[in-house]
């Protein structure tokens, strides 16, 4: 994969990694600019107003998750990548890849799968993320991107 030299600069420093394995958590510079986080908040105003670009199909069709019937509560979708064009070329960005790559030492990084979440300020209860929550993920294996409007946060 070739990355540019602004991008280059973005993936962590060895000292970083080093941090990352004793800490569990890395914290990157700015990934995306702030065009692409406006096309990826377009694209998921889009995705909450009930518009696909693409479909889930099979298996993975129960996964779909919230819907704008389903009202203004806590809104969980899986997959969103591979049904709206805008989070699709956010979560494929290179540079993101190349940083999971660095952190974890493989070579081959996949998108096993993604998650957008929304709490609205009104009607739903908290909400926590966490690995408990998932008991088949095996820990060591296990790297997560969180784009907080405009940080990235990675745990291992």
């Amino acid at each position: 994969m070739d990355l540019s030299p602004e991008e280059l600069d973005l993936l962590p420093s060895d000292e970083e990694i080093r941090l990352y394995n004793e800490r569990g958590y890395y914290v990157s510079r700015k990934i995306f600019s702030d065009d692409e986080i406006d096309n990826a908040t377009y694209g998921s105003e889009r995705f909450y107003a009930g518009e696909r670009d693409f479909f889930l199909h099979g298996i993975i069709k129960p996964f779909e998750g919230w819907r704008p019937d389903d009202g203004q509560v806590l809104r969980i979708n899986d997959y969103v990548s591979l049904q709206n064009r805008e989070i699709s070329l956010l979560v494929r960005k290179p540079v993101l890849g190349a940083i999971a790559s660095r952190l974890t030492g493989n070579s081959t990084i996949r998108l096993w799968h993604d998650q957008m979440i929304y709490k609205p300020e009104v009607g739903s209860g908290g909400y926590r993320h966490r690995l408990a929550h998932r008991p088949f993920i095996l820990e060591d294996l296990h790297t997560a991107g969180y784009v907080n409007r405009l940080d990235s946060f990675f745990r291992l």
